[in-house]
């Protein structure tokens, strides 16, 4: 090689340029070098470039690995986990709000709470809305589109950015109609063992 020409991008060197002799064995002129510069300078732009996008493709790759791990997880859980926007639209249904609230997340998603919910939990919701920090609903009977009513515990939590600004609101619902049933159950047996205790006593 007789000739380096440096390929720079905002003088800062990326690569170099090789060439030789022309064909015929001649030197090059000073206006094939200096053609030969202005096209270096493109590739250097085009190398630059290309990294740019390679790095932008490996962080999108890391963004989607994490946003399914984290999908995966409120997927995994067995609460129903909703979110919503600041204009309490529907962003986010785990499967468990479907079982749970017999709605697929294609009948809720983008829709207001007020569409989905009844006026019970949307005055409770409501109450609740402007305020920070968490608040819990304990044996909220909430009535799903299936016509059933659900015993549940219902967490109301800011959903926070990065930055720690509020971009919407998290809603956790626990349904513990069975265990309210099977505490009652409990109860009664152990009710009537007492009577029985009683009447064997008397």
């Amino acid at each position: 090689l007789n000739y380096y020409i440096p390929c720079t991008v905002m003088n800062r060197m990326i690569a170099v340029l090789g060439l030789g002799k022309t064909a015929e064995g001649d030197f090059l002129s000073s206006e094939d070098v200096q053609l030969l510069e202005t096209l270096a300078g493109y590739i250097g732009i085009a190398l630059q470039n290309a990294r740019l996008y390679k790095s932008l493709e490996q962080k999108a790759a890391q963004y989607e690995r994490l946003k399914e791990f984290n999908e995966n997880i409120v997927e995994s859980i067995s609460v129903g986990v909703l979110a919503v926007d600041l204009e309490d639209r529907i962003e986010s249904w785990n499967s468990q709000m479907e079982v749970m609230y017999a709605s697929s997340r294609t009948e809720v998603l983008g829709h207001s709470l007020r569409d989905v919910f009844p006026p019970a939990f949307i005055e409770e919701y409501y109450r609740v809305r402007q305020s920070s920090g968490i608040h819990n609903l304990y044996k909220f009977r909430l009535g799903t589109t299936a016509g059933d009513t659900r015993v549940t515990n219902i967490a109301i939590a800011p959903l926070v950015s990065k930055d720690f600004s509020v971009i919407g609101r998290l809603i956790i619902v626990d349904d513990i109609t069975e265990r309210i049933e099977l505490e009652s159950q409990l109860t009664q047996a152990e009710k009537l063992s007492s009577i029985g205790l009683l009447d064997r006593k008397s």
